[in-house]
């Protein structure tokens, strides 16, 4: 097998790549150190769509909506922004902001939520409807360096730069069915959306601006989530 052709993307630092589009359709966007958003020919990387202005520092992470219409944006300049991505190519509107950079973004698989955190030590659970706050969910370490949402949409999932793994709920949710629930003793008390379903340290230790991420995944099926 032939060796990878690489092609410059972005300067050197954090940066994020995902596709957006289906069929003949089916574009790259990037981001990343440079403050760029770029869309790209997937076949050539040349690139096609650049929103260069909207953001004034590096774009950490970006999230595309599992409709493919809209995708999302976090940098240093601690904003999340919306981006429309159909008949009007464009930056749409800022979605939420916070007082540190941002790191992690996610969306709910049905595109109703979007989950944003950052060196704030939280992490908001953003309405794609209306752009208001369902959540604001606390961590106990500097930074969130990635979100999950589950496939059933039931609970949300950050890992942060100490190596913690934690599991909000976002629904009420019977003990008994609850993510780590295997014995008599939880079966007594429910869970209730916004609170803790699993903490568990898991995961390497890494700095709040280092490009290294730790993520967690969820089985398809929503019963399972593994960490590297």
């Amino acid at each position: 097998m032939a060796p990878p052709e690489w092609n410059f993307g972005h300067v050197a630092g954090t940066c994020d790549v995902s596709f957006i589009g289906t069929g003949d359709e089916t574009r790259l966007v990037t981001c990343g150190a440079d403050g760029a958003v770029h869309v790209r020919d997937p076949e050539t990387a040349d690139v096609e769509e650049s929103f260069t202005d909207d953001h004034q520092d590096a774009v950490n992470v970006l999230a595309v909506a599992p409709d493919g219409k809209t995708f999302a944006t976090g940098s240093d300049d601690n904003f999340v922004k919306l981006f429309s991505w159909g008949v009007s190519r464009e930056f749409e509107s800022n979605v939420v902001r916070f007082t540190q950079p941002v790191r992690a973004l996610a969306y709910s698989a049905d595109a109703a939520l979007l989950a944003a955190g950052g060196e704030d030590s939280s992490v908001k659970v953003i309405n794609a409807s209306d752009k208001s706050v369902a959540h604001e969910l606390p961590v106990r370490s500097k930074c969130v360096k990635s979100v999950a949402f589950d496939p059933r949409g039931e609970y949300l999932s950050a890992v942060d730069d100490a190596g913690a793994l934690t599991v909000w709920a976002l629904k009420a949710i019977a003990a008994a069915d609850a993510a780590g629930a295997d014995d008599d003793d939880d079966a007594d008390a429910s869970v209730e959306p916004g609170d803790v379903a699993m903490h568990a340290t898991v995961a390497p230790v890494t700095e709040p601006d280092a490009p290294e991420t730790n993520r967690a995944s969820w089985r398809p099926d929503g019963a399972v989530l593994a960490v590297p």
